[in-house]
């Protein structure tokens, strides 16, 4: 969250894309495309086998921690993201190393 809140006050045109991050909302989009044409389950199936897929090649090229269980992680990770994400724009406030910090705008600068 401190990450997301920093981002937030200091690019904000930057941060409102980053909502679009990760892989749940091509997924779902996914889901209703391919349920047009009667193939929803395949057809997300896929999707995600290329989409993290693609993760998980990056992940072994550059030595990256990487497991059987990686693919759930990401999962979770992108499930995670728009609420983290709504959560950078809730608030001004996180811990950082056990002290209590506040991102605060001041003309222009942070």
């Amino acid at each position: 969250m401190r990450w997301a809140r920093l981002r937030q006050a200091s690019f904000k045109r930057c941060y409102a894309l980053e909502g679009l991050a990760g892989g749940v909302g091509p997924l779902i989009a996914a889901a209703f495309i391919f349920g047009a044409v009667e193939r929803p389950v395949g057809g997300v199936i896929a999707l995600a086998a290329v989409w993290y897929g693609a993760e998980a090649a990056l992940a072994h090229t550059a030595g990256w921690h990487l497991s059987v269980r990686s693919p759930l992680a990401w999962m979770l990770r992108d499930m995670l993201l728009p609420m983290v994400w709504i959560g950078g724009w809730l608030g001004r406030d996180f811990v950082w190393r056990g002290n209590q910090m506040r991102a605060v705008e001041s003309r222009g600068t942070i």
